[in-house]
């Protein structure tokens, strides 16, 4: 058995299409994200295959992974989300590793730093679309484009303290995580458990490094972010990286 760990934004899935890519994923009617039609065959393939399972480890929420066409988080027996914060198996959550997550981070913080920063954005009347809180494990500041993100996310970062905070920008979301808060936690958790072995894993931005690293078997889109020493990498960037990945995988 072959267990496929990989992130889902930018190393899967794209929100940049080509002539040759399908959309995976709509909100309210709009498309989101894109995959080439070569890669969602063999998804499907990698899905259907009883030697392969696939695990999904995203800063995603479950109602977020669930918009994707060809996941069903019901169907999956494994899933890492909200960054290693929460884990289901077939749907469910697993609330003992919950319950330990919320002894490791530091909620008192978190609300205090939820506070701060909405009282820093009104007060310099930053422009944002939404302050989100996801079960206040981390936040997310949702500007309204990529031009409001990197005009204003500098004057955000100074007020965090980055000796408990990690930032990771995605298109016009500014994400604060607690450092305690990685994927890669979970990932060794659902390995210890289910004595998991032959584990290919990818992932493409900082904080998909540390879980990348527990593979047997690394591999990474040419764009990915991170030291990619003792790993395959991509010849293609962008959406036929993630085609590239999936065309490994299923070799």
């Amino acid at each position: 058995m072959i267990y496929f760990v990989s992130d889902l934004d930018n190393t899967i899935i794209y929100s940049k299409n080509n002539e040759n890519s399908e959309c995976v994923e709509f909100k309210n009617d709009k498309e989101i994200t894109y995959m080439t039609k070569k890669a969602i065959k063999l998804m499907n393939k990698i899905l259907n295959d009883k030697n392969i399972v696939f695990i999904p480890c995203t800063l995603r929420s479950l109602e977020q992974v669930d918009r994707i066409s060809f996941l069903d988080v019901n169907k999956l027996p494994f899933l890492i989300c909200d960054n290693g914060f929460s884990i289901y198996y077939n749907g469910i959550l697993d609330k003992s590793w919950k319950d330990k997550m919320k002894k490791i981070i530091s909620f008192e913080d978190n609300k205090k730093l939820y506070l701060k920063l909405d009282e820093f954005i009104q007060k310099n009347k930053i422009p944002i679309y939404k302050l989100y809180s996801s079960d206040d494990a981390y936040y997310t500041v949702i500007f309204h484009n990529a031009d409001d993100l990197n005009k204003y996310y500098e004057s955000i970062i100074p007020i965090v303290d980055q000796s408990k905070y990690r930032f990771f920008i995605h298109k016009r979301k500014l994400y604060i995580i607690p450092s305690m808060l990685n994927k890669k936690l979970a990932l060794e958790y659902i390995i210890k458990k289910n004595k998991l072995k032959n584990i290919i894993t990818s992932g493409d931005g900082f904080v998909d490094e540390d879980f990348v690293k527990l593979g047997s078997k690394k591999i990474v889109p040419l764009h990915s972010t991170f030291n990619t020493e003792n790993m395959i990498v991509t010849k293609n960037i962008g959406i036929l990286a993630g085609e590239e990945i999936l065309e490994n995988i299923y070799k």
